[in-house]
């Protein structure tokens, strides 16, 4: 453990009466014509049951895929503001931890930028700060007359800058976490402090002092030297992916351009599809179906950036490089909307992650079909056989949609199990276990300082258990075999108690069996004796 730590503050709603305090607030304003705007928006649902988000009505000068981070804002603003009426002594000493933490200059956008420092602010910063601004504005104008002096609404614009760019999830924001930079190849990891209690938790101080799951706390998760940095991941489930997707998704959510060694390393392991010209690609640019699964591990990949090691062929096709591009900006908006509607399969990674991505997941791909209101598990099959059939076994989309359908899966059968008593059929084993393989393979491809515990462990431990229900000795052998790779020092510092007496038990269910031998040898030499 490098780092345990309480937030500064909580920047959301931490329980529904504290989000039912934000929605009275900025529902009964004053009586003007905004605040009655916010009124109307509640209007057939009580207001305890609402919350800001629904109730925000961006105004029209602000663009339409900025709605979803215009409300997140307002959302923080007014957490700011109401914190502030309560507890004005403890709001001026938060304000004094958030103020150190990094935000650009609030006159970022505007006509008084400083000239020397302009060009060293990226656009995406410059439209975060205009996005602010039209956010404070639209509090001022919902909100009760006050005599709120003009530093006070900076403070509250700088408040959700720092937000937007520190926070983590849950509006939680962090003296020292928050600081730690991101790696696409990290040496650390951030959890929360309630998997393994930490020795000396008491007087860390912070809000929410009762709420436990508000610590994280930092752990090496790779040999760090003396000196050297220590990197987090602000990425998620996509730290994961190729080059361009990462850097792309640091820039519009974190508004930085990634410099880390792998963001500079010329091989992109992530980013690799068949080479065309060693397996030309069916009609529609699809891969043959011997290419795309690729069993027998003789597919020759190449990437965008880099050529083929059979052929030394790149990819020049301009049709293909434009699927490539499009798909992997599908998977990415896609799992970002699994992650806010199905749980985070990455919550051991620590992601730094703002709403940003808030403003993707409201977007609508009005010309791909897999975004109609089909059922959730059908479009997931879709969405991994538009990845297969076009990007291969190698490629990170293909494999991060794989684990999600095998998360599914094991899921829907966990449940049946429990409600039929009944073991999965053999049918369905080999096929997750199948594609559990790939995703390790892919996983331990990618070359991360990080153990694949950090991602794998949910779906590894489902198909230990999924092997151990059949009862036998040999089926339960290999799935002592399938916990045996997370095992050992992953299970010892980022697993829960409780996960680690869960993997002892599967790790040891085989035994039985040579126990009830030894038994069964025991009373038959018994009998004998006897006879």
């Amino acid at each position: 453990i490098i780092l345990d730590e309480r937030p500064i503050v909580r920047l959301f709603p931490s329980s529904p009466e504290a989000e039912a305090a934000l929605v009275q607030r900025l529902a009964h304003g004053n009586a003007s014509k905004a605040s009655a705007s916010v009124a109307a928006a509640a209007t057939g649902q009580s207001l305890t049951q609402s919350s800001v988000l629904d109730l925000v009505k961006p105004p029209s000068d602000v663009s339409k895929e900025c709605h979803s981070k215009f409300r997140a804002m307002v959302r923080v603003g007014l957490s700011f503001i109401v914190a502030d009426d309560s507890t004005p002594q403890r709001s001026e000493e938060t304000w004094n931890r958030l103020s150190k933490l990094y935000h650009p200059p609030i006159d970022a956008a505007s006509d008084n930028e400083d000239a020397d420092t302009s060009h060293l602010i990226l656009q995406d910063e410059k439209d975060l700060v205009l996005l602010s601004r039209q956010a404070t504005k639209y509090i001022q104008q919902h909100l009760e007359p006050t005599e709120r002096d003009a530093h006070f609404w900076d403070r509250t614009q700088k408040t959700m800058l720092i937000w937007a760019c520190n926070s983590f999830e849950g509006g939680r924001i962090y003296d020292r976490i928050s600081r730690i930079n991101h790696s696409c190849d990290p040496n650390a990891v951030v959890v929360s402090s309630s998997l393994v209690p930490h020795p000396n938790r008491s007087g860390r101080g912070g809000d929410d002092d009762d709420d436990s799951n508000n610590s994280q706390k930092v752990v090496a998760a790779a040999p760090i030297a003396k000196g050297e940095a220590i990197t987090i991941s602000y990425l998620g489930l996509l730290l994961y992916a190729d080059k361009v997707t990462r850097k792309s998704r640091l820039r519009e959510d974190k508004y930085f351009d990634c410099q880390c060694s792998r963001c500079n390393d010329s091989i992109d392991q992530a980013g690799r599809v068949p080479c065309p010209t060693c397996h030309p690609r069916l009609p529609q640019q699809v891969l043959d179906e011997d290419v795309q699964y690729d069993d027998d591990q003789t597919v020759h990949y190449c990437s965008i950036h880099q050529g083929c090691i059979n052929c030394n062929s790149s990819i020049n096709d301009d049709k293909l490089r434009s699927i490539i591009k499009s798909v992997s900006s599908k998977v990415a908006m896609y799992l970002e909307s699994y992650k806010k509607g199905n749980g985070n399969l990455t919550k051991k990674e620590g992601s730094n992650s703002s709403s940003a991505a808030q403003k993707r997941s409201g977007q609508k791909d009005k010309d791909n079909h897999l975004d109609d209101d089909n059922d959730d598990d059908q479009i997931l099959e879709e969405y991994v056989s538009l990845a297969s059939s076009t990007m291969g076994d190698k490629h990170w989309t293909t494999n991060l949609l794989l684990l999600l359908h095998v998360d599914q899966r094991l899921s829907s059968i966990s449940q049946a199990m429990l409600t039929t008593q009944e073991p999965p059929e053999m049918e369905d084993i080999a096929e997750i276990i199948d594609s559990v393989e790939r995703i390790c393979r892919f996983i331990n491809g990618i070359g991360l300082k990080l153990h694949m515990g950090h991602v794998l462990s949910d779906v590894i431990i489902g198909v230990s258990r999924m092997l151990v229900s059949l009862g036998d000795e040999k089926s339960q052998k290999y799935g002592a075999e399938w916990v045996n790779r997370i095992d050992g020092e992953y299970m010892k510092h980022f697993e829960s108690e409780g996960r680690q007496k869960v993997v002892e038990v599967l790790k040891n269910a085989w035994k039985k069996h040579s126990n009830n031998k030894s038994d069964d040898n025991s009373n038959s030499k018994k009998r004998a004796r006897k006879g």
